[in-house]
């Protein structure tokens, strides 16, 4: 099996909840595409083999040939085999010597047309033994469970789909009985199939009859006349909504035209109006601007005025500046002149005060060597004594230290044999639950693949509804297209006849005014004259 995602496996356990087969199905009622289709499956025209191809493997186990026979005075089949009768264990019919996949369990039109109807052939509702779940494709052995597992979704799966087929065979004999069946197919000539629309078939349970499509002829010509009279009348409301429209659209433009003028006539006349504002203010502007010009040259003249004075100040502030600042400059020269004479003073002063200093650090310094040197010695004599109480110190801790470490040998190989017994404890634990892992996972997978296996039949299931309903449909636009021909072939062979009628009628009446014409001569000139 396909290894899952842990999120697929959880919703396939889900979606195998519920009936798998979707064994919900709307019966919807019968035509006569229905029975017609039953008679294309046997003897298809060239239009419809693909189809019937198609459709093959799903009546391989059906026989309705007899069909055609009736016609030609031909008797159904006995004994009748249909789906309230169907055989369930002809895979369990161990002395059956022919191949199962090629017996006859279907005879009966109702029966074959339920089980095209629903899509499900009476091969898959066949019970299985056990035995055929408890190998793999492969050949090897199935696990118990497993095997268990796919015979009760086969079982389950085959019930559901029986249900479906009893149910939808129910309805179609409530709606048609079997002596309408073989009298539908008695008179029914598969060479002519537009003759089916003539053949009246009353439904039983009080569903009404299948009309012929000259009811629908007339249905679809008074809705075509009833359609033509609405799009007439709606043709009318929309001329006379325009000519309303065009109307109110006139007097809006006649009402826009005079607000037009008027507004046009105003306009010219704040165009004037602006236009003389417009010389007054340009005479103001043009007066402001000269006045503007001599301000202008008078303040210029006032100002080159005022540069002057200010720069002749100037002068004199700068002149008055460069004395003050040669004799701060002067002053400044003999304070640091004093300044240096008592820095020198000032250090020759510090420099015999250093050499005083130095002189009683040396003495201070040799006294302290000569103490040190007392202390060193004592020093070193007490280094020799605790040297030696050292060593015995040390010889009692390697001792002990051999003790601890003996101790601490043996509670590791204890605390190793522990955790050794530990882990094979926890290897065993985790062994146990892969093993659980695995079989679940194993479970789920299997899950998924029924599942799989579930969806793949619905949708071929649904591929050979389709399938039976594409020739249902094809069937009847044959039947219609046959018609149609009819229809046209008897036009024809009716405007030939007219076509002859007149040809016969121009004939007459010409041999009719010739014999006129004769006897006209005959009173008029007797004689020949």
């Amino acid at each position: 099996l396909t290894p899952l995602s842990a999120s697929s496996r959880g919703r396939a356990r889900m979606a195998l909840s519920p009936s798998p087969t979707h064994s919900e199905h709307a019966h919807r009622p019968l035509k006569k595409n229905d029975l017609t289709a039953l008679v294309t499956l046997v003897k298809p025209h060239d239009n419809f083999r693909s189809m019937v191809r198609s459709l093959a493997t799903n009546t391989q186990n059906m026989d309705i040939s007899w069909l055609l026979e009736l016609s030609s005075g031909g008797t159904p089949p006995i004994p009748r085999l249909a789906i309230d009768n169907l055989a369930e264990d002809i895979f369990l019919a161990t002395e059956e010597k022919k191949s199962p996949t090629t017996a006859v369990m279907l005879n009966s039109p109702r029966s074959v047309l339920a089980s095209l109807r629903v899509g499900i052939p009476p091969m898959e509702v066949q019970k299985k033994p056990m035995s055929a779940f408890t190998h793999e494709p492969s050949g090897s052995l199935m696990a118990p469970e497993v095997a268990d597992i796919r015979f009760q979704f086969y079982e389950d799966s085959r019930v559901s789909k029986l249900a479906i087929l009893r149910k939808e065979y129910a309805a179609i004999k409530e709606e048609i009985s079997a002596d309408e069946i073989i009298s539908f197919f008695t008179h029914y000539d598969p060479e002519t199939p537009s003759a089916a629309t003539k053949l009246k078939l009353t439904l039983e349970g009080g569903s009404g009859f299948f009309r012929s499509d000259s009811v629908h002829e007339e249905d679809w010509l008074k809705m075509k006349k009833e359609r033509s009279r609405k799009a007439v009348e709606g043709q009318r409301k929309k001329i006379e909504k325009y000519l309303r429209s065009t109307l109110e659209l006139k007097e809006k433009l006649k009402v826009a035209a005079e607000e037009r003028a008027r507004f046009e006539e105003d306009l010219a006349r704040r165009r004037q109006e602006k236009k003389l504002l417009a010389e007054q203010k340009e005479l103001a502007q043009k007066q402001k601007q000269q006045e503007w010009q001599e301000y202008l040259k008078q303040k210029e003249r006032e100002h080159h005025e005022q540069v002057e004075r200010r720069r002749q100040e100037l002068a004199r502030k700068e002149q008055a500046r460069v004395e003050s600042l040669t004799e701060a400059q002067e002053a400044k020269r003999q304070l640091q002149e004093e300044t240096r004479r008592r820095h020198e003073a000032r250090l020759q002063k510090n420099k015999d005060l250093q050499n005083s200093l130095l002189a009683e650090r040396k003495e201070l310094l040799e006294a302290k060597e000569k103490a040190a040197e007392e202390k060193r010695q004592q020093l070193e004599a007490f280094k020799m004594a605790e040297m030696e109480k050292g060593k015995q110190r040390a010889l009692q801790a390697s001792l002990h230290k051999k003790e601890i470490l003996e101790m601490s040998v043996r509670r590791t190989k204890e605390r190793v044999s522990q955790m050794q017994q530990k882990q094979q404890a926890a290897e065993t634990r985790l062994q146990e639950t892969q093993q659980i892992r695995e079989h679940e996972r194993m479970l789920d997978d299997l899950h998924a693949d029924l599942l799989r296996q579930a969806k793949i039949e619905y949708v071929e299931r649904q591929q050979r509804i389709r399938a039976f309903n594409q020739l249902r449909m094809i069937d009847g636009i044959q039947q219609k297209h046959d018609r149609i021909r009819k229809n046209e072939e008897q036009k024809q062979m009716i405007l030939k006849g007219t076509l002859q009628e007149r040809e016969e009628l121009k004939m007459n009446k010409a041999r009719l005014l010739q014999e006129l014409a004769r006897k006209y001569e005959e009173v008029v000139d007797p004689q020949g004259i």
